[in-house]
């Protein structure tokens, strides 16, 4: 299928018999905003949920931990503000490689003549936008696993690594 917009103002869709659909001025763009965007969030549902596994593996791991931790006074507010601290700054240090590989990469293409005559730059806004989203995430990833291992019973906290 190929999709061709001019000026964000029409829309043509070739893969069906060359149908032309004409739009008012601007519905080819939020057209292309959509199209766009689901494919976005479709890449995007695969590393999300690997995100959200990683960190329910990581906090059963640490039952015993968190047990002790209750033991000795911790309640649900200081377990739940523990881990998702390290979520962010394991989001932090993860967006931060993230950034420096991307600009090495852009810098090495640059240098090599590999897409010739192109230069390539960083797009500091949409690297803002990524990184707000992938905090996000790692917030909402980090509350439900972390959560329901601050309610778990001490004893049972300290005996299983199972919820």
């Amino acid at each position: 299928m190929k999709i061709t917009v001019y000026d964000y103002d029409e829309l043509y869709a070739l893969a069906f018999n060359d149908y032309k659909y004409y739009s008012n001025p601007g519905k080819g763009r939020k057209v292309m905003y959509l199209i766009l965007g689901s494919i976005i969030l479709l890449f995007s549902i695969v590393p999300i949920l690997n995100l959200i596994n990683l960190n329910v593996t990581r906090i059963l791991e640490r039952s015993s931990e968190i047990g002790v931790r209750k033991a000795f006074g911790a309640d649900t507010r200081n377990i739940l503000i523990q881990f998702l601290f390290e979520n962010v700054v394991q989001t932090l240090i993860g967006a931060v490689l993230g950034l420096i590989m991307a600009v090495l990469l852009i810098k090495y293409i640059n240098a090599s003549d590999a897409l010739e005559g192109t230069n390539l730059v960083m797009n500091y806004k949409f690297f803002l936008y990524s990184f707000v989203i992938a905090i996000f995430f790692g917030i909402l990833s980090g509350i439900l696993p972390a959560w329901r291992m601050s309610k778990l019973d001490i004893a049972h906290a300290i005996k299983s690594k199972k919820l």
